[in-house]
């Protein structure tokens, strides 16, 4: 209800911790990329010096397959790190166009009838139920939304009391 009510608003917001949380976390994947990419240069020279050496004769076969053995492990390991960077990027930039999609499911299942597997499913991505808390007697329910996690409406959580036959007492359920 919040997100139809307030689209505009909760598009702004949402797009605006989405950015924040990726410039933070490109910037890193930036540095660690480019870290990665110049020590994948320094390896090739590497690679070059230790040929000429061991095609001139300066260096023995022995520890030329030595020295490249260990230089070949760290490459393997700096391909895989930048191809997992890489996908990273690619992920923050999908982040701009989930609140986007949620704000399209929004749209569509504003009006429903039923609640279905189908409807939750795709609206939902999961629910966390927190354990009891014995000193208030109350739990924690967090509703995580597709796409876009959590949606502080600004109103206040939803109190709602239950009977846990478990427990032999009635909690009170704290939606947020």
């Amino acid at each position: 209800m919040y997100v139809r009510e307030h689209e505009s608003d909760f598009i702004d917001t949402a797009t605006k911790h989405n950015n924040m949380e990726a410039k933070k976390a490109l910037e890193q994947s930036r540095k660690a990329f480019n870290k990665a990419t110049a020590r994948m240069i320094e390896l090739d020279t590497l690679f070059r010096k230790l040929y000429e050496d061991n095609a001139l004769g300066r260096l023995g076969d022995q520890q030329f397959i030595m020295l490249t053995s260990g230089y070949e492990d760290e490459r393997g390991t700096l391909k895989k790190r930048v191809s997992e960077l890489e996908s990273e990027f690619n992920a923050v930039e999908e982040r701009g166009a989930d609140v986007e999609k949620f704000v399209k499911i929004v749209r569509q299942y504003t009006d429903f009838t039923e609640l279905t597997y189908e409807n939750v499913h795709e609206f939902i991505e999961r629910i966390l139920i927190h354990e009891p808390d014995k000193e208030t007697n109350t739990r924690k329910v967090e509703i995580f939304y597709s796409f876009v996690n959590r949606v502080d409406s600004g109103n206040d959580p939803i109190e709602h009391t239950s009977y846990l036959r478990r427990e032999g007492k009635k909690v009170k359920c704290i939606v947020i």
